[in-house]
């Protein structure tokens, strides 16, 4: 029985893990993103730049 209750103790130590960790990429995905339209948005003042500048 002690092993049945440490095994669903770990279980929903997982499930809590997997929900934070779930939680932590949808941030870093959307942050992904922000920085993504960034670059885009920057991007052709950069090359704009490269051409004048070589």
């Amino acid at each position: 029985m002690r092993a049945e209750a440490e095994a669903l103790e770990d279980e929903e130590g997982l499930d809590e893990k997997m929900l934070h960790l779930t939680a932590k990429l949808e941030r870093q995905f959307a942050e992904s993103a922000k920085l993504e339209a960034m670059i885009r948005e920057n991007l052709p003042r950069v090359e704009l730049w490269e051409l004048r500048n070589c």
